[in-house]
């Protein structure tokens, strides 16, 4: 029968245990997203090594546990891509190569029956400058464009496009039926950054799935993309 002053050195030999069976859960499961990526396997070994360390204090490998798990779902949220061809949306992550004003024709005019019957005759009033966008395509997220580069318009009522302060930013772009041009969900864009390890997230830590999803449930659905 133990004694009482014996629990503390029982608990601690159940924490061991249990930290144990952990390092082994987590290596299993690392190796399951690591089948082609080096420094996963990495990560792997090193999560097995410091949870089984006894010479690293209680806490110290419990941080190792979750900063572990939380490393590899931002991976897999960073890896995030999805795709359905009869959805009229590439969304992707861009990098900026230029963003110029896209001049209109001044001299375009457009007839209508005004209200005393008579044909009018005017000029085209144009409620937005448009302009035109080629982004180097680093990472797709929603269907394929299947090219390094893509040119699209922009129309943006209140000036110059915000995003073109961004050297990356996620980009939301259709296609239009009839001009065969490629255009910007109007003001549909997420700033975002490369991380050190080379995963990427949003400006403010969030994930790309986690920005995706937004936009998606959002104003692209209100918009009627998605259902």
């Amino acid at each position: 029968m133990k004694r009482y002053h014996d629990k503390p050195v029982y608990l601690a030999e159940t924490s061991l245990s249990l930290l144990f069976l952990l390092a082994l859960l987590i290596k299993n499961l690392l190796f399951l997203n690591s089948i082609n990526d080096p420094a996963v396997n990495i990560r792997a070994e090193t999560v097995s090594h410091n949870l089984k360390n006894e010479s690293l204090p209680f806490n110290t490998r419990i941080f190792f546990l979750i900063s572990s798990c939380k490393s590899t779902k931002n991976k897999t949220e960073s890896d995030f891509y999805s795709e359905n061809n009869e959805i009229n949306l590439f969304a992707f992550i861009g990098k900026k190569m230029s963003v110029k004003i896209f001049e209109r024709d001044t001299t375009a005019t457009e007839k209508f029956i005004g209200i005393d019957g008579d044909t009018v005759v005017q000029k085209v009033i144009y409620f937005d400058q448009r302009f035109k966008a080629k982004y180097q395509i680093e990472k797709s997220l929603f269907n394929n464009f299947k090219k390094d580069t893509i040119s699209f318009l922009v129309y943006d009522h209140y000036g110059r496009p915000k995003f073109e302060k961004y050297e990356y930013a996620i980009m939301y772009i259709s296609k239009s039926e009839n001009e065969n041009e490629f255009y910007l969900q109007k003001y549909m864009y997420d700033p975002v950054k490369k991380n050190d390890d080379g995963t990427w997230s949003g400006i403010n830590g969030e994930s790309i799935k986690e920005l995706f999803e937004n936009k998606k449930n959002g104003y692209l659905k209100a918009r009627g993309i998605f259902e």
